[in-house]
């Protein structure tokens, strides 16, 4: 026994400075910071996110990730992948998402005394309704007059699609891509397409649409939106989640609030 005394003393020595030592690899930029990789639709998506630069609300997000000490990957792909790959925790998060049933069965969306948190969301998307030029088709807020035949919509777009489920409409969900999805409309291929209407707005002003289809006056439906997380990641880090939510909507108000004040300076 007289042996082990000075045997444990450099023993403990060792492990402590091993663990200072992880301790402070643990300090630096490489192992202290995590990438939260989330998903954003190839088809712009505006004012809300954009494959090729950063919207306002992606810059909030990607802000309120950095102020809990980690950064943003944005990852471009087709929408349904998307939301197949935060399923499977491909992907952390993806934006946006509205707070349908489907979506609030599939993801994780800010939740206060188990319903929707409207004050933590990154913004409105507006779903729209797009025909050809002197076409009899109407759209009056409640159904559709003279439609024959289904209703072109891309396939990840579930508030548009459970909108048209609840409509009894029935539904052509085969283009990945808006543009794909309006050439068909304009060649005759269908009757009507709902789109988010700022990708509608940009397409009617190109040469390609602006002689051959319109947007009826009323939307088809208009939803708040969310940072929408991996459901098992938000289980393990609910404090986490709730940060970047509240911190994303903060920075989000603040920006609103500047213009809103700029704008009415003289």
């Amino acid at each position: 026994m007289s042996h082990s005394e000075p045997l444990e003393k450099p023993t403990a020595v060792r492990i402590r400075r091993l663990a200072v030592g992880l301790g402070l690899l643990c300090l630096s930029a490489l192992c202290s910071a995590r990438i939260l990789t989330i998903c954003v639709s190839q088809n712009p998506v505006p004012p809300l996110t954009y494959p090729d630069r950063e919207s306002e609300a992606q810059t909030a997000v990607r802000r309120a990730v950095e102020h809990q000490g980690d950064s943003v990957s944005f990852v471009v792909a087709p929408w349904m992948r998307c939301r197949l790959g935060v399923k499977a925790g491909i992907y952390l998060a993806a934006m946006p998402f509205a707070a349908t049933q489907s979506n609030l069965t599939d993801f994780s969306l800010p939740l206060k005394n188990g319903d929707i948190d409207r004050t933590r969301s990154v913004g409105n998307l507006t779903i729209g309704v797009v025909r050809r030029i002197g076409s009899p088709i109407t759209w009056d807020g409640v159904g559709f007059s003279k439609l024959t035949s289904p209703v072109m919509v891309l396939p990840g777009q579930m508030n548009a699609r459970d909108k048209l489920q609840a409509l009894g409409v029935p539904q052509d969900a085969e283009s990945i891509r808006a543009e794909s999805l309006l050439q068909k409309l304009a060649l005759g291929r269908g009757e009507l397409a709902v789109l988010p209407v700022g990708i509608i707005e940009v397409a009617l002003k190109s040469e390609a649409f602006r002689n051959s289809l319109e947007m009826l006056q009323l939307p088809l439906t208009s939803d708040i939106t969310f940072l929408g997380f991996n459901r098992e990641f938000e289980r393990a880090e609910p404090a986490y989640t709730k940060a970047v939510w509240t911190e994303a909507a903060r920075i989000s108000t603040a920006k609103n609030r500047k213009a809103i004040t700029a704008s009415l300076e003289p």
